[in-house]
């Protein structure tokens, strides 16, 4: 038997330091070892748990001249690298005179044990311009240095190459390309050459199911984990772990407990290894006990379970069990980490606890981690939640490196509290920096935009993600049409919407939202039959949307079509919904259908109330809308500024002056309810419709704040009715202070100048008016046929048969002794009769 095969055996039993003995005595006796020899005797050095032996016996080869050999320096460079020696390993390389590739793939895979990715390159440059040809081993390695460094491009080339040389696809090459296209996320790749292996084990197997749960297709990697355990194989416990990642990404609790009963059938050993995952696919799956129970049992509860654990109870709203478990941790005097600190930092934005959130700070400042930037952006993100965003400017400026995270964490920190300009400011600083906004960051700049009114800058932003993507990102283009919306440019918000290359319901209910926002219930009621048309299922959202639409233009069989939604949709019992149910049946004159909206109501609150008081009013039942008040009382509602309002208006339509100015006093004496501008209007209307002008100028004189134009029309409309000439030009002229181009006050005071004949005052403010430039937006009406709304707008004259129509109307009127005034239509007259003058 040979020195070196006799040394092997000892080596191969895992008995070094038998095998060195063996190898000194040798030397001793004056027997040379051969290369075989010496090569064994290092392999055993690396075993023991000191170097010095293998140095002595590196002097030793160097004094026999072996050095230099391929065998020798090759067993040298494994040596020294399992002590983690590196750089003298890569001097051992250097001496090598003899370098075949076998050394090379040595010195690459001890490159790959240590984790130097880019020094596996420089060596294959080197090695290719040896012309020295790659071999499995060196292939492999290279392999996995493109899987780690995400190489796409070097990973593709090496794959050719692969191909060029004529390998096969056996096992060990085959489970690394799937293993390196699945963490580049190329998963037809990677498919594609699992399909092709002639031979599997379980190692690709677990790779292709990683890579798919890796990026976000749990129930594809369930389905491999069935279809592998038909073909025969029994999973590993990588198996299960790829398994347990993906019940939690499924969120799927039955499979959860199924995969949890494998393990248990498969011995406790696997469930003590697993725990944390078991843990953590618990948790993803809603259940918090389970994953409780299975932290409980855990005979070893390392950073990871605890950080599971409460990371768990964070993700599914359990702050107070988040809390609790993070103060035992403690207790326990295991110290939080970076991770956990952002978990716990998180929870304390979610829920708003400023002083937790300040006590965590100061243990991140103890801990010495206030400049790492995962637990920067978590502070930042934590801060502007609470609203401080003082304190999350100044985290931010104190981190030595923001990341793309942090900026964006402080833009939308700005825009969430209506901080445009701060929001604009810092995005302005980040492109200045050199760093490009992704898809993440531009929708908080775009609603920095919204809040600013800044079309430019909205258009900048726009720019900027067409130049990055091919395709507009739904989530930057829904938030492009609220930005346009708030911007009152409706136009580009359509062009927008209609740009959208995928359109999901957040993107039909902010477009509807922005016609009805916009008094524009037709468009938007065709938008939302449209959506339909395309198949789109309406969420809370946008039925809340379509309703609104559907009472701004009186579509009652709109309004019912969208009721049966709901009720179809079980949503009745959302009492946002109920009450803009109820608030539309009123604006379209349906009183009963709304009361029996609100009857059915099981939880009313104030809304409902006041939605059912104005719908009422609006009906000319007064006193039903004050005893609805009464109802409301009994029913424990407290009253807000929006019921009196209501109620004043009752009293208004009702000239009920004594019950308004009851109504009026008691919101101070018994309610502590300031009233506002609006409430001053409103009683003062309720004693100029009743003729009590000297009572309503007493209500005037009275007002904490400066009179509308509101408080100064409904003084004018009063003077009217009632012959007050003189107080109706002051308030003309109070009006036309505020707004001079407000054209229904100047109707009102030529119509209140013609009432007593004084027809050349009237027609000199038919001048005044041309002069200033008042224009009155033409009044529309709707017409409900069927399912559909007709809108019809004053001097349209689109339809000939509808003008005919109007023609049959008029001479029906005369016919009946009707003969309109023309007194009063200044403009029509000078145009029909071709007068320049009022006679």
């Amino acid at each position: 038997m040979s020195q070196g095969v006799f040394i092997s055996k000892y080596v191969q039993h895992r008995q070094g330091a038998a095998a060195l003995e063996y190898c000194y005595k040798m030397l001793a006796e004056g027997v040379k070892p051969d290369l075989s020899a010496y090569s064994w005797a290092l392999r055993a050095c690396a075993s023991l748990k000191t170097i010095e032996y293998g140095r002595e016996l590196h002097s030793q080869v160097i004094e026999d001249s072996y050095h230099m050999t391929a065998m020798v320096g090759g067993s040298l460079i494994y040596m020294y690298s399992r002590y983690g020696f590196l750089n003298e390993a890569c001097k051992v390389f250097s001496y090598i005179s003899d370098r075949n590739v076998i050394a090379w793939g040595v010195m690459m895979t001890e490159y790959i044990q240590h984790g130097c990715w880019f020094e596996v390159f420089e060596l294959y440059k080197c090695m290719q311009k040896q012309s020295i040809i790659p071999d499995r081993v060196i292939f492999l390695s290279l392999l996995k240095a493109c899987s780690s460094l995400k190489a796409i491009r070097e990973g593709r080339l090496l794959h050719y190459n692969i191909i060029v040389a004529v390998l096969d696809l056996d096992l060990a090459i085959g489970s690394t390309l799937v293993d390196m296209y699945s963490k580049f996320g190329s998963l037809d790749e990677a498919q594609g050459i699992f399909d092709r292996m002639p031979v599997k084990n379980i190692v690709p197997w677990n790779a292709l199911m990683a890579g798919y749960v890796q990026n976000g297709n749990g129930f594809i990697t369930l389905y491999l984990h069935e279809r592998m355990q038909q073909e025969g194989f029994r999973p590993s416990k990588a198996t299960f772990l790829c398994i347990a990642r993906a019940c939690g990404t499924v969120k799927s609790l039955r499979l959860a407990k199924q995969t949890h009963a494998i393990l248990l059938e498969n011995g406790a050993a696997l469930i003590a290894t697993l725990g944390n995952s078991l843990l953590d696919m618990y948790a993803k799956c809603g259940s918090t006990d389970n994953a409780r129970k299975i932290f409980d049992q855990l005979t070893i509860r390392d950073d990871v379970s605890w950080s599971a654990m409460i990371a768990g109870y964070v993700h599914n709203g359990y702050y107070s069990s988040a809390f609790q478990l993070f103060m035992l941790k403690a207790k326990h005097g295991i110290e939080a980490d970076a991770f956990l600190f952002s978990i716990m930092l998180k929870a304390c934005g979610s829920i708003q606890r400023i002083d937790h959130g300040k006590v965590l700070h100061d243990e991140v400042r103890k801990n010495g981690l206030e400049f790492d930037v995962v637990v920067g952006n978590a502070l930042i993100d934590m801060y502007c939640k609470c609203g401080c965003l003082t304190d999350a400017r100044e985290v931010f400026n104190n981190l030595p490196k923001p990341s793309e995270v942090s900026w964006g964490a402080m833009i939308s920190g700005y825009a969430l509290h209506g901080d445009g300009v701060s929001a604009l400011e810092v995005f302005d600083k980040m492109l200045y920096e050199g760093i490009i906004p992704s898809t993440s960051i531009l929708p908080s700049v775009v609603k920095a935009c919204g809040v600013m009114k800044s079309l430019d800058c909205g258009h900048q932003v726009y720019d900027i993600h067409v130049r990055s993507e091919s395709n507009l990102d739904f989530v930057i283009g829904n938030a492009l049409v609220d930005m346009y919306i708030k911007c009152e440019s409706l136009e580009e918000a359509h062009k927008v919407f209609d740009s959208l290359p995928t359109r999901d319901v957040v993107s039909w209910s902010t477009i509807i939202a922005g016609y009805v926002q916009n008094g524009q219930g037709i468009p938007a009621l065709q938008l939302y039959i449209r959506s339909q048309k395309e198949g789109v299922t309406p969420d809370r959202v946008l039925i809340l949307c379509a309703l609104k639409a559907s009472g701004s233009v009186g579509s009652a069989e709109m309004g019912k079509i969208l009721h049966d939604r709901i009720i179809r949709g079980n949503l009745e019992t959302d009492l946002a919904i109920g009450n803009t149910l109820l608030d539309m049946y009123t604006k379209c004159r349906c009183l009963d259908e709304a009361i029996d909206v609100f009857d059915k109501l099981a939880d009313k609150n104030v809304v409902s109330w006041n939605a059912m008081i104005a719908g009422l009013a609006q009906h000319g039942l007064c006193t039903c809308a004050i005893d609805c008040f009464g109802n409301m009382l009994c029913e424990d509602i407290e009253p807000d500024s929006w019921t009196f309002s209501g109620l004043l208006s009752a009293c208004s339509e009702g000239a009920l002056i004594k019950e308004g100015y009851l109504f009026f006093k008691s919101m101070k004496e018994y309610y502590n309810i300031t009233p506002d501008v609006e409430h001053y209007n409103c009683l003062i209307d309720v004693f100029g419709r009743a003729g009590e002008i000297k009572e309503a100028k007493k209500v005037l004189k009275s007002m904490p704040a400066l009179p509308d134009i509101t408080t100064w029309m409904s003084m004018l409309t009063a003077s009217r009715i009632y012959g007050y000439v003189d107080l109706g030009v002051k308030c003309f002229d109070e009006v036309a202070q505020l707004e001079p181009d407000a054209a229904a006050v100047y109707a009102l005071l030529s119509h209140m100048y013609a009432d007593f004949n004084l027809l050349q005052d009237a027609w000199n403010v038919q001048e005044l008016k041309k002069c200033s430039s008042a224009w009155k937006k033409p009044g529309k009406a709707y017409i409900e046929i069927g399912d559909s709304v007709k809108e019809f707008t004053v001097g349209e004259k689109t339809d000939g048969e509808i003008d005919q129509q109007s023609r049959l109307l008029a001479r029906h009127l005369r016919g009946q002794g009707y003969f309109p005034s023309l007194d009063l239509m200044f403009e029509s007259t000078e145009t029909e009769l071709g007068s320049s003058s009022p006679q």
